[in-house]
């Protein structure tokens, strides 16, 4: 009988714990460039892509076309994500004359053609519960 509500008790502790991460998953990613992917996550309209606010930020080698970020520890708010497919390593994104020559991929719906979404289409609002995201990579 301990045993199973020791258990039961350790289960459910594991559960609330993940309860509170940020889960993003980004498909279309062109593994067979290699490289890593970089993940930044902004706080609120104020740090919405401005480098020096970026809160959390994570870098995982490719190695497959769809590929998961945690976020764990956030405090409830809003938040937008980018996505760098950083072929080369140096963890900038490179430009071509017009159009990015790395992948990338923002948080929200609409994804405009070779740069960020407004904040409007792109923040998440996180209570500070299990949430789930994703988005679709875009190379040019």
């Amino acid at each position: 009988m301990k045993k199973s509500l020791f258990i039961l008790l350790f289960m459910i502790i594991c559960t609330s714990l993940y309860a509170r991460d940020w889960v993003i998953t980004i498909k279309g990613i062109q593994d067979e460039k290699g490289g890593d992917l970089l993940l930044a996550v902004y706080p609120g309209e104020e740090g919405y892509m401005d480098r020096s606010k970026i809160i959390h930020h994570d870098s995982i080698p490719i190695t497959s076309d769809k590929m998961t970020f945690v976020v764990k520890d956030l405090p409830p708010g809003e938040y937008a994500f980018a996505i760098l497919h950083d072929e080369n390593g140096d963890g900038e994104m490179e430009m071509g004359m017009i159009m990015p020559k790395e992948g990338f991929a923002f948080s929200g719906q609409k994804q405009p053609a070779g740069k960020p979404p407004k904040y409007r289409n792109a923040y998440v609002v996180y209570k500070g519960e299990s949430l789930n995201s994703s988005a679709v990579m875009k190379y040019y």
